[in-house]
């Protein structure tokens, strides 16, 4: 993707995906358990409320489409309009993989985080159903790629500080 009203749609739809929630009732969005069957009901209405809010932006179409269908699967299987794959915008996609990787790379009140690898794993059995196969091993490229480039050190002395403290090798 490289036009700009198409990458801005993704930058602000990521930041604003979950916008809708201040519209969910505070007992079912804190509830600290699984949330009961009528009580997720309400709960996807989230992304229906977000849509409304986002749109009252001008020019904010795009925006207003990863909001709404972010909780979309490729296999059709998604919340709200059970969108699949040749209806489903590559915007709502990349946003749904991110959010699914941060969820599940986050501490939870009913679950700890997962490292990196072990929530690429567990999307991996997602490929197919809620993730398009290519854009899944695109985003795990792009997050082993940084994890790479996050492990390597930073300056100079952190690099020296790291081989004094690996016995003169540089991990």
């Amino acid at each position: 993707i490289t036009d700009p009203e198409e990458l801005n749609a993704i930058k602000y739809g990521a930041i604003l995906h979950d916008v809708g929630k201040i519209g969910i009732p505070d007992q079912i969005l804190l509830k600290p358990g699984k949330l009961n069957p009528e009580e997720f009901e309400i709960m996807k209405t989230h992304t229906i409320l977000g849509e409304r809010v986002v749109s009252q932006i001008p020019g904010w179409e795009l925006v207003a489409d990863v909001v709404r269908h972010h909780h979309e699967n490729i296999d059709g299987s998604g919340y709200p309009d059970g969108l699949s794959k040749g209806t489903l915008s590559l915007r709502a996609q990349i946003v749904s993989l991110v959010d699914v990787f941060t969820a599940l790379t986050e501490d939870r009140p009913y679950r700890n985080a997962l490292s990196p690898l072990e929530a690429l794993e567990l999307m991996q059995n997602m490929v197919g159903t809620k993730f398009d196969q290519e854009l899944f091993e695109k985003f795990k490229e792009v997050v082993l790629e940084h994890m790479e480039l996050s492990a390597l050190p930073k300056d100079e002395s952190e690099a020296e500080e790291i081989r004094d403290s690996e016995g003169g090798y540089l991990a």
